[in-house]
């Protein structure tokens, strides 16, 4: 696997350890009381910030690729970057609904379970088709050119949480994912 696409896996990885996460502190709490609302907005503010931003950005430029260079998968790119614009709704709409627990905006906890139930299953079955059929397929038609396009065209950047220094504002989802371990 190129080590572009490693990297990316990589992310995929770290993201379904925050998305189990927030999974746990949302169910936990349901049954126990409030969940976490800081520590859930902490997750969403990651995922706006850092996969949203950062992470379907550098897949989006490799799915243009995959594009240009092979006609053939058009429709599979075109449905992967709409799922991308629909992702960073999604995580909108769930940060929306936390904000509003937040600031004791009445909501029944149903609809906060649901809202965020939602965006988790929207989050893995997205990763869950770039994993098993999205990445081998690049893997397999790219050629180190498409790869020199690609990495010419994204910025790696350092992730503020699963990276080498954890970001001041993700302290304390950091230590709950590892405490979680």
């Amino acid at each position: 696997m190129h080590e572009i696409l490693q990297s990316l896996h990589e992310d995929h990885v770290n993201l379904m350890k925050l998305l189990t996460s927030m999974r746990r502190e949302l169910h936990g709490a349901v049954q126990d009381g409030d969940p976490d609302y800081n520590l859930l907005m902490d997750a969403l503010d990651y995922i706006k910030n850092h996969a949203d931003a950062v992470h379907h950005v550098r897949e989006d430029q490799i799915y243009a690729r995959l594009k240009q260079a092979h006609q053939e998968h058009a429709p599979l790119v075109e449905r992967l970057m709409l799922e991308h614009q629909q992702l960073q709704e999604s995580t909108i709409e769930a940060m929306t609904v936390l904000s509003n627990a937040l600031n004791d905006v009445i909501l029944d906890k149903r609809t906060l379970e649901d809202s965020v139930e939602n965006f988790l299953i929207a989050q893995q079955d997205h990763m869950g088709v770039e994993e098993r059929e999205v990445f081998p397929l690049v893997d397999s038609v790219f050629e180190a050119d498409d790869w020199q396009y690609v990495a010419t065209r994204i910025h790696a950047g350092e992730d503020p949480l699963f990276g080498e220094q954890v970001e001041d504002r993700y302290q304390a989802l950091y230590m709950s994912l590892t405490a979680a371990d």
